[in-house]
């Protein structure tokens, strides 16, 4: 299990967006780091590490259960990123909500 903490507002958006799409949070969470695999795997270029790095350590913490098969993928695209486990968490979800935000408004 790897959690990330979120502003109340960062919360706020996270949940909205995960409601839309049928998902609860750590769900959601999840599937925010499937898109950046996504993503990172058909970009020409490796990325640069983000940064600054997102902070995690917020009040409203999202738990999120990656199976024996799945956590390489999550520390693979976390490394790739120069983040941890817990700030790629954050990253996914945040880039989710800004997608959702985009196609639902």
């Amino acid at each position: 299990m790897v959690s990330t903490g979120y502003t109340a507002a960062e919360y706020a958006g996270i949940a909205n967006a995960a409601a839309i799409l049928g998902m609860d949070e750590g769900e959601f969470q999840k599937t925010g780091v499937y898109v950046i695999s996504f993503l990172t795997a058909i970009s020409p270029t490796p990325p640069d590490p983000l940064r600054p790095r997102p902070p995690v350590d917020g009040p409203q913490v999202v738990a999120t259960v990656w199976s024996e098969e799945e956590m390489p993928m999550l520390l693979s695209v976390a490394e790739a990123w120069g983040l941890t486990p817990e700030e790629m968490q954050k990253f996914g979800a945040v880039l989710l909500a800004f997608f959702v935000g985009l196609t639902f408004g």
